[in-house]
């Protein structure tokens, strides 16, 4: 089951729910205030890699790990020094 981030309208509380796809719209309340004006939000993605130095589901921050980030010697290639 996918997670989905949800943002309260009352109280401006952003929080995760664990839910199945065809529930990711049912109601559900804030656990911060208990309002039920809640509204997903596009949550930002979390990708995985497998590299020898990291495990297969080490997730990386998708807007810190671009194409162009690698070091000097590798040009974006798969290199061991930089892990890209």
């Amino acid at each position: 089951m996918p997670f989905y981030e949800y943002k309260c309208n009352d109280c401006k509380n952003l929080f995760t729910l664990l839910r199945s796809v065809d529930k990711k719209d049912d109601e559900a309340n804030c656990p911060k205030c208990g309002s039920s004006d809640i509204k997903r939000v596009i949550s930002k993605p979390m990708v995985s890699r497998q590299k020898s130095s990291k495990s297969a589901d080490s997730p990386i921050d998708i807007e810190s790990s671009t194409s162009s980030s690698s070091c000097a010697g590798c040009s974006g290639g798969d290199c061991s020094s930089c892990g890209f």
